[in-house]
């Protein structure tokens, strides 16, 4: 992938395109601290490990290769890890072309 390409189609797509593209599974989460750190007892109710008791749960989208609930810091996360791959790019595109 060029550098022209990944800047153009990744780095100034949308936010809505950008969350329509990134792999989602759904999760879940504590009602009270929205953390994804439950488990499910025996006895079918859900303990939070940073509430550190039982707790109601919610379903909730989660972003797993960005590993956020966030769909802002998801798409942070991503244009992130992009920047740095067309920089990268850019780079190897401007020294091997001399």
């Amino acid at each position: 992938m060029t550098a022209d390409r990944i800047y153009n189609e990744i780095l100034m797509a949308e936010d809505d395109m950008v969350l329509r593209n990134l792999p989602t599974v759904n999760r879940k989460v504590c009602k009270e601290c929205m953390s994804i750190g439950i488990r499910e007892r025996k006895d079918q109710t859900f303990y939070c490990r940073d509430c550190s008791k039982p707790v109601e749960t919610e379903l909730v989208i989660y972003y797993y290769k960005n590993k956020t609930i966030d769909p802002v810091l998801a798409v942070e996360r991503h244009r992130t890890f992009w920047n740095k791959i067309y920089y990268e790019q850019l780079f190897n595109e401007m020294y091997y072309s001399l």
